[in-house]
C-alpha cells in the first residue's frame, strides 16, 4: 500500500512545463527551438560567405577580362541606357580604322582615324549630319590640309601648304571662280583669281620690292602684266599666245616714256620715245 501511495504521490508531483509537453505535443520544447535557431543563423551565414564569394570571383573575373592582352573584333559600339549609339571603334571601308561620336540623337558629331592611304583625317559635322569641317594630310605631298564646307557639304574654304609654297588660303565653291591668297616659298605674297578649272586669271602679287598684276588667258597662259621695278620705273607689257613678249610700254626711273614693239624672238623692231 505504501509503494501504491508512493507511486502515486510521485506521478502527482509535475515538473513545471512537462504537463503541457504532454498535453500539445505538437509544440517544440524550448530546448529544440534553441538548437532550431542556432542551426537557421549558421545556414544564413553559410549563405552570406557563399554569396562574397560568388560576387569576389565574379569581380576577379572581370578584372581578368580588362587585363586580357588583345580583343578582336571588326566594331566596338558604347551605348547610352537608352540604346543610342554615342561612340563607335570600326574599320574604314577602303582600310585604316576611325574612331567616332555621336550626339543625343544618334547622329555623328566627330570622326578622326587614319584613312586607307594611312594619313590621320579628322571631321566634323552639324546636326544634319553634314561635314562642316575637315582637317587631313595630303597623302601626295603630306601636306596638312584644312577644309569648310557650305551647307550643301560642298568645300567653301581651304586652308594648306602645298608643296614648295607657303601657306595657301583659297575660298570658293568647286566648279566655281576661287581667290586664293598664298605665299611663295621666299615669303613673297600673291592674289589670284580662278576660273571654274582652277586656273589663274589674274594675279596681284609682290616679288621682293617689285609689285606685278598679271592677266592670263586659258589654260595658264600669260598675256599681260603691269609692273614697278625697284629702280622705279614702270612697264606694261603684252604677249602673244606663246608667251613671248610683243609690246612694251615703259616709263623709266627718269620719267622718260618708251614703246617697243618686239618681234616672235623678243627682239626690238622698232622703238618710239
Amino acid at each position: 500500500m505504501q509503494n501504491s501511495d508512493a507511486s502515486t504521490s510521485n506521478r502527482g508531483q509535475e515538473i513545471p512545463g512537462e504537463a503541457c509537453v504532454r498535453n500539445d505535443p505538437g509544440r517544440p520544447a524550448p530546448a529544440f527551438a534553441s538548437r532550431w535557431r542556432r542551426r537557421a543563423w549558421a545556414g544564413l551565414l553559410l549563405v552570406g560567405i557563399f554569396a562574397i564569394g560568388h560576387f569576389a570571383g565574379a569581380a576577379q573575373k572581370e578584372q581578368e577580362l580588362l587585363k586580357a592582352q588583345e580583343i578582336q573584333a571588326e566594331r566596338f559600339e558604347l551605348r547610352g541606357p537608352d540604346n543610342v549609339l554615342r561612340a563607335s571603334l570600326f574599320k574604314g571601308p577602303k582600310g585604316g580604322g576611325y574612331l567616332s561620336f555621336f550626339g543625343k540623337d544618334g547622329k555623328p558629331g566627330l570622326s578622326l582615324g587614319l584613312n586607307g592611304d594611312g594619313m590621320p583625317v579628322i571631321s566634323l559635322y552639324d546636326r544634319q549630319s553634314r561635314m562642316k569641317l575637315g582637317l587631313s594630310v595630303d597623302p601626295e605631298g603630306g601636306n596638312p590640309q584644312l577644309v569648310l564646307f557650305d551647307d550643301n557639304g560642298e568645300p567653301a574654304v581651304h586652308l594648306g601648304v602645298p608643296r614648295g609654297f607657303g601657306p595657301d588660303i583659297t575660298v570658293g565653291r568647286k566648279d566655281k571662280g576661287r581667290v586664293s591668297i598664298f605665299l611663295t616659298k621666299d615669303g613673297d605674297p600673291s592674289i589670284q583669281v580662278l576660273d571654274q578649272r582652277g586656273d589663274p586669271r589674274l594675279a596681284l602679287g609682290l616679288s621682293g620690292e617689285e609689285p606685278s598684276i598679271s592677266l592670263f588667258g586659258p589654260k595658264n597662259v600669260l598675256r599681260s602684266s603691269w609692273r614697278v621695278l625697284a629702280d622705279g620705273s614702270a612697264a606694261f607689257s603684252m604677249y602673244d599666245g606663246k608667251v613671248q613678249r610683243r609690246l612694251v610700254i615703259e616709263v623709266d626711273h627718269n620719267g622718260k616714256p618708251s614703246i617697243r614693239f618686239l618681234d616672235p624672238a623678243a627682239r626690238t623692231v622698232r622703238e618710239v620715245k
